[in-house]
Order: structure tokens, then C-alpha cells, then sequence
């Protein structure tokens, strides 16, 4: 009998103790860092993923890729986010005269054909905790890797060993600033801006779907 008392006991402590973790838990899920995280549209744990689309100011070409973060850490002013990112541009130009001091295009000659693949780890940290909720600025950067294939179309198809094909690998550092600007709690439309030692001067255009 004693031991079914004791057994019955430690049953009721343990279900009182489930339930106040609950509660604990479910509390902590609305306040972080005296802030109600509730009403933010990036939480802990939001993951970001979306298109992107971005032109070179500079080199005049657009670039298709996407992008994957990952929210942690919040913080009073913002939360940070992690992930990668990764993009794909082409472009066809005249054939550069390389062997002048001052590169000029060679009109009839052939085509320079450029296509780049860049991925890479991002960081950034996003000012989820403003006045207006649905307006998300931030800032960060991204390190990854750049492949770049640059291949040479004759119009009198012989190739031109002052023009050899060729391909590069070369470290991608590049800092970027935007703003997230949220239509519903699942999707925010993104307009971004930055610049790298590879791309220069890049603006850029995207879709952000929160889950």
C-alpha cells in the first residue's frame, strides 16, 4: 500500500513538474532579452530561404542565385542569421585587345564569353526589434568561393593563342547592407546593396519566405 501511495506521489510531482516547464518554456518563447519576440517577424529559429537577383553597376551584368538563413542569437536592437548563399551570371562581350595598354574592343573579331559561379557562408544582423515591425534593415557579409570560365568564339573559327581560354578560383569576400520589408508574416520582398574584391559596386532584388 505504501508503495502504491509513494508511486502516485512521485506520478502527481512529476506531471506538476512537466507542466511548469511548459509554462516556463512557453514563456520564454514570448519574452527574450525583456523584449515580447511574439510580435518580431524574424524569431529564433525562422529560417529565411528566396531568390535573389543582382546587376554590377560596374560590369553591367545581372546574376541569378538564392539564398538560405538561419535566425539565432536575439538580441535588444536585432537577431543575427546565418546561412549560404550562391549565384550564376553569363555575359558575351566583343574581344578585348589585351596586348593594348588601354583595352579596346576588336568589332568582327569574336566573342569573350564569361560565366561565373560564386558561393559562400553569409552573416548578418538584422534590426528586427524597430518601431515599425515589418521593416527589417540589416547588415553583414559573405565569405565563399568564386569559380570564373572565360572562353573565346572566333568568327573565322581558328583560335587566337593571344586569347586562351581560361579559369579562375579565387576567394569571395563581400559586405552587404539591405532592407527586409515584410507583406505577411511568411514573406518579405528584399532590397539589398554591397560591395566585394570581386563584385563591385552590386544592387540587388529579392523574396525572402520565412518558415
Amino acid at each position: 500500500m505504501t508503495m502504491k501511495y509513494n508511486l502516485i506521489i512521485l506520478i502527481l510531482i512529476s506531471f506538476n513538474l512537466t507542466q511548469n516547464y511548459s509554462q516556463v518554456k512557453d514563456s520564454n518563447n514570448l519574452v527574450h532579452c525583456d523584449i515580447d519576440i511574439s510580435d518580431l517577424y524574424i524569431n529564433e529559429c525562422s529560417s529565411l530561404i528566396g531568390p535573389v537577383m543582382e546587376y554590377s553597376l560596374k560590369s553591367k551584368v545581372l546574376s541569378y542565385g538564392i539564398s538560405y538563413e538561419y535566425a539565432f542569437a536575439q538580441k535588444k536592437a536585432g537577431i543575427f542569421t546565418a546561412g549560404i548563399t550562391g549565384k550564376y551570371s553569363t555575359d558575351k562581350e566583343d574581344i578585348m585587345d589585351n596586348t593594348a595598354k588601354i583595352k579596346t574592343a576588336v568589332k568582327g573579331f569574336g566573342w569573350e564569353n564569361i560565366s561565373v559561379i560564386s558561393a559562400g557562408l553569409q552573416l548578418n544582423f538584422n534590426l528586427n526589434n524597430l518601431s515599425t515591425k515589418s521593416v527589417v534593415p540589416f547588415a553583414g557579409m559573405v565569405i565563399g568561393y568564386n569559380y570564373s570560365v572565360t572562353e573565346y568564339d572566333f568568327n573565322s573559327g581558328i583560335e587566337d593563342p593571344l586569347f586562351p581560354d581560361t579559369k579562375k578560383h579565387s576567394l569571395y569576400i563581400f559586405g552587404q547592407a539591405g532592407v527586409r520589408f515584410f507583406v505577411s508574416r511568411s514573406l518579405a520582398f528584399t532590397v539589398r546593396g554591397g560591395t566585394g574584391n570581386i563584385d563591385k559596386s552590386l544592387i540587388g532584388l529579392g523574396l525572402d519566405y520565412k518558415f
